[in-house]
């Protein structure tokens, strides 16, 4: 039962699923109902959309392709999530709230509920995922249209998403599969919501940076790519002196874009600090060419301090 609730459709198309949502624009969209059913407010009407065909995982065109519906504990366990840069997705949903919640939520639903910490967007921006959204069209047509998760989310808990639009697949391209990439949480507990997270992708020719992404969330009104800190690393070598100069480079630039708050679980200058600290451990990691293809497992610890001890000898 869900309480507050007006109407209650479930359909087993996605033609008319996007039919009723253009017809009732405030009907809201389930999935999983990890985060629509803890609020109180009352909802006029839900489209369940977990009987359309949405779920699964595939690869199709050398690309990555994850259905809205995809459950984050398939995905935790997926051969293609732990075959596809260094496991980063694998990482990302290894401390996704409890065994419950990940056999609830959905990829679709993390994406599209705009959750300034939400984990499993900051390892597909890093990969450069898109989103595609379908819309109801002409005669009963699909409307369809792409784009990058990094855009999706506006605000916290605010999207570009139009009200009769659905998120139906996150794609991730082919050029992410060879990156070097590590995801890192630090929570008051771990399956608890961030308190920081980041992800951090490089795009390597030999020892050289071709490309960076570093992402970074529960620090910024969104989870955001900080540019200003990935350009500190183009063209550096991931050996030696230099690519520590260049690691606190983009570390400094990193403190100074980001805009953190003081809420129940941090302070602002706690979580200035320690998103700089999970960064550069992150950039150490993927530069070590003898941690490639290592993907996080629960037996590594918190995802805060993996490799921490390694380092120090």
């Amino acid at each position: 039962m869900i309480p507050h609730l007006g109407a209650y459709y479930r359909p087993d198309r996605l033609s008319a699923a996007l039919a009723l949502l253009a017809s009732a624009p405030q009907a809201r969209v389930l999935a999983g109902g990890t985060d629509l059913l803890l609020g109180s407010e009352r909802l006029d009407a839900v489209v369940d959309i977990t009987h359309l065909g949405l779920g699964g995982m595939r690869e199709e065109d050398d690309a990555l392709l994850l259905g809205a519906t995809l459950r984050v504990e398939e995905l935790l366990h997926a051969p293609a999530a732990h075959a596809w840069a260094d496991g980063v997705l694998v990482g990302a949903c290894l401390n996704f709230g409890t065994l419950q919640v990940r056999n609830m939520a959905t990829v679709g639903g993390n994406v599209a509920h705009a959750l300034p910490a939400a984990d499993l967007v900051a390892a597909l921006i890093a990969l450069d995922a898109e989103a595609r959204l379908a819309r109801a069209g002409p005669q009963g047509g699909i409307r369809w249209r792409t784009l990058p998760v990094a855009a999706i989310a506006t605000a916290p808990f605010a999207t570009c998403i139009e009200p009769a639009e659905l998120i139906a697949e996150v794609r991730v391209p082919a050029r992410a599969r060879a990156r070097r990439a590590q995801f890192r949480k630090i929570g008051r507990v771990v399956k608890d919501l961030a308190q920081v997270n980041c992800a951090v992708a490089l795009d390597l020719e030999g020892e050289r940076v071709r490309e960076a992404r570093i992402v970074v969330g529960a620090v910024h009104p969104t989870v955001t790519r900080v540019p200003t800190a990935e350009v500190e690393l183009h063209g550096a070598d991931t050996r030696g002196a230099e690519w520590r100069a260049r690691v606190a480079r983009a570390v400094s630039a990193l403190r100074d874009f980001i805009q953190p708050i003081t809420d129940t679980r941090a302070t602002r200058e706690w979580r200035r600090h320690v998103c700089g600290v999970l960064v550069r451990r992150s950039l150490e990691w993927v530069a070590d060419p003898s941690t490639r293809g290592r993907v996080p497992r629960y037996e590594d610890g918190p995802l805060y301090r993996v490799g921490v001890r390694e380092a120090r000898r």
